[in-house]
C-alpha cells in the first residue's frame, strides 16, 4: 500500500467513524397500521415514543422506518379545524402508500412534541395529489414552532405532485418547543413519509455519543496506519 493511499485509508476510516459517533435518532411516520380501512381516523397514538419498526398499540400494530435511530421522547398529535379527524387512505395520492388526509377545505395539523430536556428536528415530508392530479391550489402549507409560522411554502408557488410521482419538502427545523406541519387546500392532498428525529437540548447537529466498538475499530486502523508511515520515513 503506497502512502497516499494508506493516507486516504486512515481518513476515510476518520470519517466513517466520526459519522458513526454523531448518529442521532430518527423516526419516520409511513402510516403503516393493522387493521384500518380507508376513512378512518389515524389513532392518536401513532407516532409516540417510538422505539421499534414495529409496535402494537391497543387494537392496533403499528410500522415505522427507521432512519438512524428512533424518537422514545417524542409525541405526535393529529388535528383539524373541525371534529372531523385526520384520516387514513391506501393509495391514489401520487406513489405514495398509506397516507394521512384532510377532507375538502379543511385544514389538518401533525404537531410533534418532544419531552423536556431534547428537541425535535422536522427533517423531511411528502405530500401527493389524489387520482394523478397535480394540484396548485394548496391555501396552507406552514412548518411553524410552537404555533407560530416560521415556514410558510406558499409565499412561492407550489404544485403538488400526482400520478406517479409525490413532492417533497426538507424544512430542517429544531427545537424544544412543538413543531408542527399544517396543509389545506380545496381538493385532495396527502402526507406521507415524515422524518423527524430527536436529540438532547443544546446539541447541535447531533448528540454526542460514545463511539462504539466498530467506531473504535476504524479509529484503530487508522492510528496503526499512521504509525507504519513514520516507521517507514
Amino acid at each position: 500500500m503506497t502512502r497516499s493511499k494508506l493516507l486516504a485509508a486512515v481518513s476515510m476510516g476518520a470519517a466513517l467513524a466520526a459519522g458513526a459517533a454523531s448518529s442521532g435518532n430518527a423516526t419516520v411516520l409511513t402510516f403503516d397500521i393493522d387493521p384500518i380501512a380507508n376513512n378512518d381516523a389515524i389513532p392518536d397514538a401513532y407516532g409516540d415514543r417510538v422505539t421499534n419498526s414495529s409496535a402494537a398499540s391497543g387494537a392496533f400494530t403499528f410500522g415505522y422506518l427507521e432512519g438512524v435511530g428512533f424518537t422514545p421522547n417524542v409525541t405526535v398529535e393529529y388535528t383539524t379545524d373541525t371534529t372531523v379527524p385526520v384520516q387514513w387512505w391506501d393509495t391514489g395520492y401520487g406513489d405514495l402508500v398509506n397516507i394521512a388526509w384532510s377532507n375538502q377545505h379543511i385544514g389538518a395539523t401533525i404537531i410533534l412534541t418532544p419531552d423536556a430536556g431534547f428537541e425535535v428536528v422536522l427533517n423531511s415530508f411528502d405530500l401527493g395529489g389524489w387520482m394523478g392530479d397535480q394540484h396548485d391550489n394548496l391555501t396552507e402549507l406552514f412548518v411553524r414552532v410552537d404555533g407560530s409560522p416560521v415556514i410558510d411554502y406558499l409565499d412561492n408557488p407550489i404544485t403538488v405532485l400526482g400520478g406517479s410521482a409525490h413532492s417533497s419538502f426538507t424544512p430542517g427545523i429544531a427545537s424544544s418547543d412543538p413543531v408542527s406541519i399544517s396543509w389545506a387546500s380545496p381538493w385532495f392532498v396527502g402526507i406521507d413519509n415524515i422524518d423527524f428525529h430527536q436529540r438532547a437540548s443544546g446539541d447541535s447537529p447531533q448528540t454526542p455519543q460514545v463511539p462504539e466498538p466498530a467506531t473504535l475499530a476504524l479509529f484503530g486502523v487508522g492510528l496503526a496506519g499512521l504509525g507504519w508511515v513514520r516507521r517507514r520515513r
